[in-house]
Protein backbone atom coordinates (compact mmCIF):
# COMPACT_ATOMS: atom_id res chain seq x y z
CA UNK A 1 0.00 0.00 0.00
CA UNK A 2 1.25 3.58 -0.64
CA UNK A 3 2.01 6.03 2.18
CA UNK A 4 1.68 8.96 0.22
CA UNK A 5 -1.59 10.31 1.14
CA UNK A 6 -1.19 12.85 -1.93
CA UNK A 7 -0.77 9.63 -3.85
CA UNK A 8 -3.80 7.75 -2.33
CA UNK A 9 -6.25 10.89 -2.88
CA UNK A 10 -5.22 10.91 -6.57
CA UNK A 11 -6.18 7.70 -6.92
CA UNK A 12 -9.32 7.47 -5.31
CA UNK A 13 -10.11 10.70 -7.36
CA UNK A 14 -9.28 9.35 -10.49
CA UNK A 15 -11.64 5.81 -9.59
CA UNK A 16 -14.48 7.89 -8.51
CA UNK A 17 -14.43 9.67 -11.54
CA UNK A 18 -14.17 6.37 -13.74
CA UNK A 19 -17.09 5.52 -11.91
CA UNK A 20 -18.93 8.71 -12.66
CA UNK A 21 -18.50 8.24 -16.08
CA UNK A 22 -19.89 4.70 -16.53
CA UNK A 23 -22.37 4.35 -18.86
CA UNK A 24 -25.30 2.47 -16.63
CA UNK A 25 -24.19 5.53 -13.83
CA UNK A 26 -24.62 8.14 -16.51
CA UNK A 27 -28.40 6.71 -17.55
CA UNK A 28 -29.27 6.77 -14.00
CA UNK A 29 -28.73 9.78 -12.96
CA UNK A 30 -30.55 11.42 -16.22
CA UNK A 31 -33.25 9.32 -15.30
CA UNK A 32 -33.52 10.82 -11.28
CA UNK A 33 -32.91 14.63 -12.65
CA UNK A 34 -35.63 13.84 -15.09
CA UNK A 35 -38.28 11.94 -13.16
CA UNK A 36 -37.14 11.66 -9.23
CA UNK A 37 -39.98 14.15 -7.76
CA UNK A 38 -41.47 12.89 -4.45
CA UNK A 39 -42.49 14.93 -1.67
CA UNK A 40 -43.12 11.60 0.39
CA UNK A 41 -42.33 8.23 1.26
CA UNK A 42 -45.22 6.90 -0.60
CA UNK A 43 -44.25 8.84 -3.41
CA UNK A 44 -40.87 7.65 -3.42
CA UNK A 45 -41.92 4.09 -3.32
CA UNK A 46 -44.65 4.60 -6.14
CA UNK A 47 -41.58 6.10 -8.33
CA UNK A 48 -38.76 4.12 -7.55
CA UNK A 49 -40.19 0.98 -5.72
CA UNK A 50 -37.36 -1.46 -4.74
CA UNK A 51 -36.82 -4.40 -7.34
CA UNK A 52 -38.24 -2.51 -10.06
CA UNK A 53 -35.81 -0.62 -12.85
CA UNK A 54 -36.32 3.23 -11.48
CA UNK A 55 -35.75 1.34 -8.02
CA UNK A 56 -32.12 0.35 -9.15
CA UNK A 57 -31.84 3.57 -10.89
CA UNK A 58 -32.75 5.54 -7.24
CA UNK A 59 -30.11 3.01 -5.48
CA UNK A 60 -27.18 3.84 -8.08
CA UNK A 61 -27.79 7.35 -7.67
CA UNK A 62 -27.98 7.77 -4.06
CA UNK A 63 -25.26 5.28 -3.38
CA UNK A 64 -22.89 6.54 -5.47
CA UNK A 65 -22.99 10.43 -4.19
CA UNK A 66 -23.38 8.20 -0.58
CA UNK A 67 -20.16 6.58 -0.92
CA UNK A 68 -18.37 9.63 -2.55
CA UNK A 69 -19.61 12.02 0.39
CA UNK A 70 -18.23 9.33 2.88
CA UNK A 71 -15.24 9.08 0.63
CA UNK A 72 -14.86 12.91 0.55
CA UNK A 73 -15.07 12.89 4.52
CA UNK A 74 -12.26 10.43 5.47
CA UNK A 75 -9.73 13.17 3.31
CA UNK A 76 -9.72 10.31 0.34
CA UNK A 77 -10.97 12.55 -2.21
CA UNK A 78 -9.49 15.85 -2.83
CA UNK A 79 -12.19 18.31 -0.71
CA UNK A 80 -11.57 21.37 -3.18
CA UNK A 81 -11.50 19.76 -6.31
CA UNK A 82 -14.43 17.72 -5.54
CA UNK A 83 -16.55 21.07 -4.97
CA UNK A 84 -15.19 22.94 -7.90
CA UNK A 85 -16.32 20.46 -10.07
CA UNK A 86 -19.13 19.09 -9.14
CA UNK A 87 -22.82 20.31 -7.33
CA UNK A 88 -24.81 17.24 -8.45
CA UNK A 89 -24.42 15.84 -4.33
CA UNK A 90 -26.46 18.79 -3.96
CA UNK A 91 -29.06 18.10 -6.02
CA UNK A 92 -29.92 14.85 -5.33
CA UNK A 93 -29.77 15.83 -1.59
CA UNK A 94 -32.05 18.25 -2.05
CA UNK A 95 -34.92 15.44 -3.83
CA UNK A 96 -34.42 12.91 -1.24
CA UNK A 97 -33.97 14.99 1.92
CA UNK A 98 -37.66 15.30 2.76
CA UNK A 99 -38.23 11.04 2.96
CA UNK A 100 -34.56 9.99 3.58
CA UNK A 101 -34.57 9.45 7.58
CA UNK A 102 -38.18 8.47 6.75
CA UNK A 103 -37.06 5.39 4.17
CA UNK A 104 -35.22 2.86 7.17
CA UNK A 105 -37.53 3.56 10.19
CA UNK A 106 -41.07 2.58 7.29
CA UNK A 107 -38.51 -1.09 6.66
CA UNK A 108 -38.19 -1.22 10.60
CA UNK A 109 -41.62 -1.00 11.14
Amino acid sequence: MNRNPRLNKRNSTCRFMKCAGSQQLRQARDWFFSNYFANNLDEAMRIAAPGTDTGTNYMMVVTYWEQACALLNYGLLHEDLFFETTGEFFGVWERIKTHARRGPQAILE
